[in-house]
């Protein structure tokens, strides 16, 4: 259990501080590995290359940036990230959206491994949130339907997380640093350090983070907002010879109270504590001078284990004056959380505990292939490759304790999963990528893939289905086509996707976050076509980026509401579902969505540079019946903007993120407290009351950041957010957004 944070640790880290970054202290430089084993920059092609030259919809946060904008979390780096819609539920937590689709419909890596399992929640959730950025070298996305190269889930696109590097050059170095933020009391420290002595290599990072109650736009204070968190990362290599290299990394963070009240005015509170590690050894050969001759030019062979937990804790209080019942049902789920008496706060009427454990099992071996010799050498390259993940439910428990009842736990006889639940995918892959034709001034570059996949799933004992096991394969393709004339690049691509039902989805029974799931044995596998047109210009003055996407999907999974009638069936009542609607996860016929996105900015004089990120999107199902309805919580339009000045020793910006309203809502939007909840009838929806939604509000949310070099060793940068002191939320949040604050960072290095 972590520790609160106190005065001498401060006073230590003050003392300690050095690194210019979250990530990269100075006197660490941002290199590959000595054997530049698969540095990964997500593309189409699933390895490292030219932004400029990638064809599909490509963005990236180094951790400098990060630093700049006092990014807590991963979730909060990407806020800023062109056609990224950052969903937050609750502090702690923040799900990315990535063309209309959200959760385990978006691939998410860890140095170019699998990240994601099959027991994440369908809809939005704090595991990208689960990788400190005291660990984060760079977090880089890749838009549209990808699982040709990255497998299933990756629907929506692909995020990836690269941990910092091994260094490659010989000596040590070290750094720290300090973060203060107003808005939330938060304090931060980080730290890193590196060595490297002949062939060995190590490097080790961490960081610590504490944060008090948010204070909101206008004034008012979050409840139950107050987190920690701590994660390191520590990684190990040695050069066995001229281009091959070993190494083995781990990662772990851990996640402590992090709190959730969206649905605080219907009595319904939770907490979490998330535990996550994950382990991983590589072996690679190749690159350089080494890959000039020969088939093979680059192996890499990598396994690992991850490894997480998950306690949630959800009380349950009878609200009936909110004014009071709400202050009540707070302080009594604190007592009951630190076993005190809670029989002055009679409101608090239950508590239920859930644990999960996963482990996920798995390995990737490929390799980058070339002709022999010939013209064809430089203008060809192939990729093959297999991976191998099976995720296993080591754990899964469930008790309740009830005012009525003495407070007494029982045990259920299961947990939101069944024990030994198991989940397998494999995938063998090939990626093609040839310059078709090169002239002094032109380039035409043709990319194409196929990926067979197979999934197994099997749960022993849900609850009326009984033993489900099912089974799904397909194969996947790829196309593309990229001109390159001088400083202007055009692309068309063609990426298919496919998913198979998650754990999560199929089996399932219990309380997910704004509803109460029941499973569904019959789910079938969802298909994909993303269709992206897009193109890039670089001149001295100006650099661009504009597309325009659509992906059409086949049997997508959604959701229908479910009767008591039906939900008896499952053995749970409406005193166990609460005011939560109750859902089960089914196919529907099709669905379409699209959106278009631009990306601008000015290189100007004395270091000015305007910039401007722009992004529409939009979606519908269709049902059997051939009745349509809009997907759930699809974001509105909006983007970022800027205007960054100065140079060298110090730069300074006033930056801003936008939205208009969002009213074009699915049936599960209007049952959604996150985005209905009736500020005349609080912990109801409009639709409770017979009234329309009238959806999202747009905001507006200006601030300034800056950094200034304080000598050769430190930093000193500040981020002042939403100076208009505004009060909003994006859409599908259930928290608003931080009211005016000031964060300040020192860093240096040792």
């Amino acid at each position: 259990m972590m520790t609160r944070f106190g005065p001498r640790a401060l006073g230590l880290a003050l003392a300690l501080v050095a690194a210019p970054a979250f990530a990269q202290p100075v006197g660490l430089p941002r290199t590959e590995t000595a054997t530049e084993l698969e540095p990964v920059v997500v593309s189409p092609q699933r390895r490292s290359g030219s932004r400029f030259e990638a064809g599909a919809s490509v963005g990236r946060v180094t951790a400098e940036k990060a630093r700049a904008m006092g990014a807590r979390t991963p979730p909060e780096a990407l806020e800023e990230t062109t056609a990224v819609t950052v969903q937050v539920t609750n502090r702690g937590a923040g799900a990315p959206i990535l063309r209309g689709l959200i959760g385990p419909s978006n691939m998410m890596m860890l140095d170019g491994l699998r990240f994601h399992q099959s027991t994440w929640r369908t809809g939005p959730n704090q595991y990208l949130a689960a990788i400190d950025m005291s660990s984060i070298d760079t977090i880089e996305v890749l838009h549209g339907s990808q699982s040709v190269a990255y497998g299933s889930s990756a629907m929506g696109g692909v995020i990836s997380v690269q941990p910092h590097a091994l260094p490659v050059e010989v000596g040590k170095a070290a750094g720290a640093g300090v973060r203060y933020s107003t808005a939330d009391g938060g304090v931060e420290v980080w730290g890193q350090a590196s060595l490297r002595r002949g062939a060995l290599s190590a490097l080790a990072a961490g960081g610590y983070r504490r944060f008090g109650e948010l204070r909101l736009g206008g004034g008012d204070t979050a409840p139950i907002s107050a987190y920690s968190q701590g994660g390191w990362l520590a990684r190990v290599g040695y050069d066995l010879g001229p281009k091959t290299e070993i190494r083995v990394s781990a990662l772990g963070n851990r996640l402590l109270d992090a709190g959730r009240a969206d649905s605080l005015n219907a009595g319904d509170l939770r907490w979490y504590d998330n535990a996550d590690d994950m382990i991983w050894l590589d072996f690679g050969h190749g690159g350089g001078e080494s890959s000039k001759s020969g088939i093979v030019e680059k192996v890499r062979a990598s396994v690992a284990l991850h490894r997480s937990n998950e306690v949630a804790r959800r009380v349950r209080c009878k609200i009936g004056d909110v004014s009071t019942d709400v202050p009540s049902c707070v302080a009594g789920a604190e007592a009951l959380q630190a076993d005190q008496d809670t029989s002055p706060l009679a409101v608090v009427t239950r508590e239920q505990r859930t644990e999960d454990t996963v482990n996920s099992l798995g390995g990737l071996v490929r390799a980058a292939l070339r002709p022999m010799a010939g013209a064809w050498r430089s203008r060809l390259r192939i990729d093959v490759g297999a991976e191998l993940w099976r995720d296993g439910i080591d754990t899964s428990t469930s008790a309740e304790r009830r005012s009525d009842k003495g407070w007494t736990y029982v045990d259920a006889a299961r947990g939101n999963f069944s024990a030994d639940s198991a989940f397998t995918e494999f995938g063998a892959f090939v990626l093609a990528d040839a310059v078709a034709l090169r002239t002094d001034t032109l380039r035409l570059l043709v990319d194409a893939g196929l990926r067979h996949a197979v999934f197994s799933a099997h749960a022993a004992a849900v609850p009326k289905l009984g033993d489900i096991a099912y089974d799904a394969s397909g194969l996947v393709g790829s196309a593309g086509l990229r001109l390159l004339l001088g400083d202007v690049m055009a692309y068309a691509s063609w990426h298919q996707g496919l998913r198979a039902p998650n754990l999560q989805e199929t089996t399932v029974l219990g309380d997910t976050g704004s509803t109460f799931e029941v499973p569904n044995r019959d789910l079938r596998a969802e298909r994909s076509d993303a269709l992206e047109l897009g193109a890039r210009l670089r001149w001295t003055k100006v650099t661009l980026h504009a597309a325009l996407w659509q992906i059409a999907l086949q049997d997508v999974i959604d959701q229908r509401e479910v009767n008591a009638s039906e939900y008896a069936d499952f053995g749970i009542d409406s005193a166990t579902v609460g005011t939560k609607p109750v859902r089960q996860r089914v196919n529907r016929e099709r669905g379409t969505l699209q959106g278009g996105q631009l990306e601008v900015r000015g290189h100007l004089a004395h270091g000015l540079q305007p910039w401007l990120r722009i992004a529409a999107t939009t979606g519908d199902i269709e049902a059997e019946d051939g009745t349509t309805s809009p997907f759930r919580r699809i974001p509105p339009l909006g983007g970022a903007f800027g205007v960054q000045v100065g140079r060298g020793r110090w730069t300074g910006e006033v930056f801003g993120r936008f939205a208009a309203s969002q009213d074009r809502l699915a049936a599960g939007d209007e049952s959604d407290l996150r985005i209905c909840e009736d500020p005349g009838n609080l912990g109801k929806t409009y639709k409770d009351g017979g009234k329309a939604c009238p959806g999202t509000p747009g905001y507006l949310d200006v601030g300034l950041r800056g950094g200034v070099a304080l000598g050769h060793d430190l930093r000193l940068d500040a981020v002042v957010r939403n100076l208009l002191d505004a009060r909003y939320r994006v859409h599908g949040s259930g928290l608003d957004a931080p009211g005016v604050g000031v964060s300040v960072a020192l860093s240096g290095r040792l």
